[in-house]
């Protein structure tokens, strides 16, 4: 029987590397959609899915592209991606430095490079509040801070309560190479073949790392997260933890030299 799946996640959940492990493990005729938006899904996803072709589809969240999956009941295997919501926010800060919408205008970089630089130097420079502040006064950004990074959460919450027969897999889980889920949904009957797949976009994969936001965060940072976020990890199962090493250091490579090499400074 062809297995029709469907996995739905925030932006910065590691989703593309699973969507492409999940796609890999299931047989040679599988037909992947790669974030379809709403009337791709129409036009394309659906047309596969009423002829009993088996897929593997994978869409964001996102408020304001409006996309409603309301179409889970016909796929056999649904499963939502999380993360914490701390990683990701660093995650997110990073990819968007990267964003056609940044490189595309670069003189936004005279600005915003050289904070970067002193992040990583002093990490106790500047918090991740500041630096997404400066980052949204250039208008190529929407208000993250206040509104955004929290109403991804909320999206995906409310997206899980209305599909609460999906399975939840953590990007830690992938992370550790934990691909039990991953054999569930694809049924593969032996070990998971986790070989590495090429994405599409290179600078999708950044560091493959977690707990990365303990060199970032400054404690006004945890002061103003943590409430916006507990619901969230509680929900999903990430300890309300929130201590900062005495001494952080970030890592250039995962950092400043990842915002140089795919903004082509």
């Amino acid at each position: 029987m062809n297995k029709r799946i469907l996995i739905v996640s925030l932006a910065r959940c590691g989703s593309s590397a699973i969507f492409e492990l999940v796609k890999k493990n299931l047989s040679s005729d599988c037909v992947g959609f790669f974030e379809p938006l709403y009337d791709s899904f129409l036009k394309e996803v659906m047309p596969c899915l009423d002829k009993g072709k088996q897929v593997c589809v994978k869409v964001l969240l996102r408020p304001y592209l409006d996309f409603k999956t309301d179409f889970e009941g016909r796929f056999d295997q649904v499963m939502g991606l999380v993360r914490d919501p701390r990683d990701n926010l660093i995650s997110r800060l990073l990819f968007r430095m990267v964003s056609p919408a940044f490189v595309g205008n670069g003189e936004v970089y005279n600005d915003m490079l050289p904070l970067f630089e002193e992040k990583v130097e002093n990490p106790d420079s500047i918090s991740v509040c500041d630096l997404f502040s400066q980052m949204e006064k250039t208008k190529l950004m929407e208000p993250m801070i206040q509104n955004r990074a929290r109403e991804n959460l909320d999206l995906f919450m409310d997206w899980h309560s209305n599909s609460p027969d999906c399975i939840i897999y953590k990007y830690e889980e992938f992370v550790r190479g934990n691909y039990d889920k991953i054999a569930l949904i694809t049924q593969r009957v032996n070990e998971v073949d986790a070989t590495p797949v090429e994405t599409i976009y290179p600078q999708i994969k950044r560091s493959g790392k977690t707990g990365d936001w303990r060199q970032w965060f400054l404690q006004s940072d945890v002061e103003f997260f943590r409430p916006r976020f507990s619901k969230y990890m509680k929900i999903y199962g990430y300890e309300d933890e929130w201590d900062l090493p005495e001494k952080q250091r970030i890592d250039r490579s995962t950092s400043i030299d990842y915002v140089r090499k795919y903004a082509k400074l």
